[in-house]
């Protein structure tokens, strides 16, 4: 039968809502909800630096000495205590606080807006990464993965000793990383409506150039303008990477990646996200309701399984550490479990769209309507 698998941010405390109650063969392993991962894990090259307020009537003081006391800290210090009132809880009046201070005016909004960029890029980078599934035991963990605290936690779990049960208590369910206001950057627009309620913008037109103000901090506008063959994904615990080069040639879809190391596309392409995704299962049962003669692992006892990545150009890994390339067996491994979830050694078509209908009527994958905009 299988079992249901979620997938965890162990050092962020976060869990990923797309990953909720899902066997393998269900198509989660080629759900479109993995490219969001490459989102959360990826170093962007730049930031777009032009934005709007700089045309609204904010009060734009002409030095920074004119803006009173809290001015006489250096940017630095400005920037760290912006940083803090914005990782502080949803909704708390320290949170509410930064978008209030952040525009004050000019000079402490373009401050804020670095701040935001630097949130939205990268949140998940470097964190452990773990896609538990329910047979999963605190008496069979994966190895160096779990600090002690932690481990202190997972004991008195007993006589329940569900890893599953562990994160579960831990972690802030349904929460996306790549979020300002509790929304997916996607949806910037729904985190507009809110903030619009809340400066009761409808009625007052000072509180529209607050929105749109807001508008602008809220909205990612993160760059990955390196050519899609110079991304790599990188397993920081056993210094091993991925290109994604050898993912897109895999599924010959050259003509739906530019720049950045996204896949664009909106059929079944895969990409790093999945990959990921692939190695980090972990549970004591081996049972995924899918076939997975060939690959080179045990999918159930995922090599990655608890480690930290990050995706970034080959030339921004870390300088003095050697790395050992790995895409020719991990390609092969996609191809694998590409065949056994699609049912077919013509899997490719059915990425590519090519018999999309036989795909929805059998099930055996889900449809895929993903189309990312950077």
């Amino acid at each position: 039968m299988g079992q249901y698998w979620e997938l965890y941010n162990i050092s962020a405390r976060q869990a990923m809502s797309s990953s909720a109650g899902v066997k393998l063969s269900g198509g989660m392993l080629f759900s479109e909800d993995w490219h969001a991962l490459v989102r959360y894990l990826a170093k962007p090259t730049g930031y777009i630096k032009e934005v709007t307020w700089r045309k609204l009537k904010v009060a734009k003081p002409e030095h920074k000495k004119q803006l009173g006391a809290l001015f006489r800290l250096p940017d630095e210090i400005l920037a760290l205590i912006l940083k803090e009132m914005l990782n502080a809880p949803r909704g708390s009046d320290e949170f509410w606080s930064f978008f209030t201070l952040a525009i004050t005016n000019s000079y402490l909004s373009d401050i804020a807006y670095e701040v935001v960029q630097r949130h939205f890029a990268e949140n998940w980078a470097a964190h452990r990464l773990i896609c538990v599934g329910d047979y999963a035991s605190t008496n069979d963990l994966p190895p160096g993965v779990f600090h002690q605290d932690e481990l202190d936690a997972i004991a008195s779990l007993n006589p329940r000793p569900s890893l599953q049960r562990y994160l579960k208590t831990e972690c802030i369910y349904d929460h996306r990383a790549t979020s300002i206001l509790g929304f997916e950057v996607y949806k910037a627009p729904e985190a507009l409506n809110y903030l619009l309620l809340r400066f009761h913008a409808r009625e007052d037109p000072a509180a529209r150039r607050q929105v749109k103000c807001l508008d602008d901090l809220c909205t990612p506008r993160l760059l990955y303008d390196a050519p899609y063959h110079e991304w790599v994904l990188a397993d920081i615990v056993t210094k091993e990477l991925v290109r994604l080069e050898a993912i897109v040639d895999l599924q010959e879809c050259e003509a739906v990646v530019g720049t950045g190391p996204f896949i664009y596309g909106s059929y079944q392409f895969f990409g790093l996200g999945h990959v990921i995704l692939s190695r980090i299962c972990w549970s004591a049962d081996p049972s995924v309701a899918m076939e997975t003669d060939g690959l080179s692992y045990e999918i159930h006892r995922g090599p990655w399984a608890g480690h930290r990545f990050t995706i970034t150009t080959k030339d921004r890994l870390g300088k003095g550490d050697e790395w050992t390339d790995i895409s020719d067996q991990v390609r092969d491994d996609m191809e694998v479990l590409a065949k056994h979830c699609f049912e077919t050694d013509d899997w490719r078509e059915y990425v590519k769209g090519e018999r999309y209908d036989d795909v929805w009527d059998r099930g055996s994958v889900l449809p895929s309507r993903w189309l990312f905009d950077h």
